[in-house]
């Protein structure tokens, strides 16, 4: 009470000269009543001494005003003999005098947690302004005591011993720095239901992620700690939002603090791809989250609390806005893609179908796009060995679709025709994108593969392999590639022929597909941007908006000299809405049946008795007329 009392004195009259001389006096009287007590361990008066004295050091910190030099070098030579002589790891042990009642002994272990916390603060104090005065050895030795004896003194034990980090690592302790780093980690946790938990962790981090541990050639201490974070993070996810913001907002913002990035690739893999698929329940908080937040300063609680719907995709557009800062052929670049094309191959080994956005598709969905980012650095090996994956999984039974070679079309139809779709529409990009020198020998090339297409006995291929066609053929045509044009004249004129007079599914999915996106406004130059990757195409493509990144997510880590941009330069894909499948009663009633070729299915009826008195667990028999061989199938299935 003394104490709290004081602290508000000195902010209302901190320049007073009264307070001064009350500073510099109680300071003399702290010093002599721990010295004098020191022998016969009154602890009362060692821990009013020791907290008076931690009291002062704070405010010497805060305001660190010159008249107060006195009274910091009598702290300081205080801590330097009392720490060379082992006075303060001296076991607090029970006097005689000591008052034995019962209200005190109950607070005898508060008062000891308190009375380290201050020598801790004390010595904090100390190091801060002369780190190598006093033994690492002994000091650690000393914390790790202290955190044994299970008080609060994570956050002053770190203060403490991070001005010494480096000459720690000088004196080639890292065994026992790892020590300490272990011991503290599991205090904190054993705290994780106090409102110390999170202060500690604060603490732990900035120990962890100091510039001497980064530029330290054995990152074996941060590698561990960031495993240890990404194995909590599916439930304690904040854990690892630190983790990520602290570890990659230093490498993004020096370029020189990179020297060890490589030993943490796998780290950085883990945030490309970091996210959890969140149940119904949790799904529904989100949304309220979104909702309020959405409101702005309308709502006054976004002024209070800061809301954490964006945290789990914040911590991928950190990891996105770091990959886009390192330069071409960048050793990181190889070793991420490695990473990430194993963790593909984990994925989808388990299953070869899945839901659309179930675990597997959205876990797979991020991989993908942290390579599509990862692209344009890739060394040309590199390169072709990312393509050989994605040629691979295009004609297996999985869900990523993307190129294969011309000359393995063939070995794609055998196996899985339905993928040749995927093809087909990269063809039409492909010679859209090229330069005049190369893009009609290009066309002619592909009309001679897309021709076959435009006959397949598949209805999909079929369709897709004619809008290609007349895609190519409309570049042609705004480009005057004649001799394509000419060579190519009748079939043109045939399948425009075939449009006009379509009717059916033909028409409606021909017209489908040249109204989709895909075909009608992406360009992949133009839209190559975070806007386009990491939100309109989730949007255009349905994936759940819980994956969505907005750009402005990017803003807070992003370099603006990196090869890709934030936004696109237009509205188009932004604008661009996707047609929502919906059957109106109209369209019900106007649709005719050809003769009942429908088998409808026999639901029981739920309720078939008026009453329960009536209701028994006899056999219920439900009959069907099978006029038809294969409506044998709906029946077994239903029954």
């Amino acid at each position: 009470m003394y104490l709290k009392l004081m602290k508000c004195l000195f902010k209302a009259y901190h320049d007073s000269n009264a307070l001064d001389q009350f500073v510099n006096k109680l300071v003399d009287v702290s010093l002599l009543h721990f010295n004098n007590n020191y022998a016969d361990d009154n602890l009362p008066r060692k821990y009013c001494a020791v907290t008076c004295l931690a009291w002062i050091t704070e405010i010497i910190e805060n305001w660190d005003l010159e008249k107060w030099k006195s009274s910091r070098n009598k702290i300081m030579a205080f801590v330097t003999h009392q720490f060379a002589n082992n006075v303060f790891n001296h076991t607090l042990t029970k006097s005689k005098k000591e008052n034995t009642s019962a209200i005190y002994l109950g607070q005898r272990g508060r008062i000891i947690s308190e009375y380290y916390n201050c020598v801790w603060t004390c010595l904090a104090f100390h190091t801060s302004r002369c780190a190598n005065s006093l033994a690492v050895v002994p000091l650690i030795e000393f914390a790790l005591y202290t955190l044994e004896i299970g008080t609060d003194v994570v956050p002053a034990v770190c203060r403490c011993i991070e001005p010494m980090l480096a000459q720690i690592l000088i004196e080639n302790e890292e065994r026992l720095l790892a020590k300490l780093l272990h011991c503290v980690w599991n205090m904190a946790f054993e705290r994780r239901k106090s409102e110390i938990f999170w202060i500690a962790i604060e603490s732990f981090m900035d120990l962890v992620f100091h510039q001497c541990l980064l530029d330290h050639s054995d990152a074996s201490i941060l590698i561990h700690f960031c495993e240890k974070a990404h194995a909590l993070s599916d439930y304690c996810p904040t854990i690892f939002h630190m983790f990520v913001f602290r570890c990659l907002g230093v490498w993004i913002r020096s370029k020189s603090a990179r020297r060890q990035i490589c030993s943490h690739a796998q780290f950085i893999a883990h945030a490309l791809t970091f996210g959890p698929v969140h149940r119904k329940d949790q799904r529904a908080n989100g949304d309220a989250d979104a909702f309020v937040f959405s409101l702005g300063e309308t709502c006054s609680v976004n002024s209070l609390i800061q809301s954490e719907h964006l945290d789990q995709v914040s911590v991928r557009a950190a990891a996105v806005s770091l990959i886009i800062s390192l330069d071409s052929g960048h050793p990181l670049v190889c070793e991420l893609i490695t990473l990430l094309l194993a963790e593909d191959a984990r994925i989808g080994a388990t299953r070869s179908r899945y839901y659309a956005n179930s675990l597997i598709h959205l876990k797979k969905n991020r991989v993908w796009q942290a390579i599509l980012v990862l692209e344009p650095l890739c060394a040309q090996e590199t390169l072709t060995g990312v393509l050989n994956n994605v040629y691979s999984q295009l004609i297996e039974e999985g869900s990523q679709l993307s190129i294969r070679l011309m000359h393995e079309w063939l070995a794609a139809a055998r196996i899985r025709v339905g993928s040749i779709g995927s093809f087909l529409g990269i063809i039409y990009h492909v010679g859209k994108l090229l330069d005049s020198a190369h893009q009609q020998q290009f066309i002619l090339a592909s009309f001679n593969c897309i021709l076959p297409w435009c006959m397949a006995q598949n209805f999909n291929t079929r369709v897709t392999a004619q809008v290609s066609f007349h895609k190519l053929w409309l570049i042609c045509e705004a480009n005057s590639l004649q001799t394509a044009l000419d060579l190519y004249a009748p079939v043109e004129s045939s399948l425009r022929m075939s449009y006009r007079i379509g009717i059916g599914n033909s028409a409606r999915c021909t017209q489908k597909i040249l109204d989709n996106y895909y075909f009608k406004i992406f360009d992949a130059y133009k839209h190559y941007s975070l806007q386009t990757i990491f939100y309109d195409i989730l949007r255009l493509t349905s994936v759940s908006d819980y994956e969505w990144i907005p750009s402005h997510v990017f803003t807070k880590f992003y370099n603006e000299n990196t090869f890709l941009p934030i936004y696109n330069n237009d509205d188009e894909l932004t604008e661009f809405e996707i047609d929502s499948i919906k059957v109106t009663d109209d369209e019900i009633e106007g649709e005719t049946v050809e003769n009942g070729n429908v088998q409808k299915k026999m639901t029981p009826c739920k309720r078939s008795a008026d009453n329960n008195d009536s209701l028994s667990g006899e056999l219920i028999v439900v009959a069907s007329l099978i006029d038809k061989i294969p409506n044998l199938g709906g029946k077994k299935m239903k029954e």
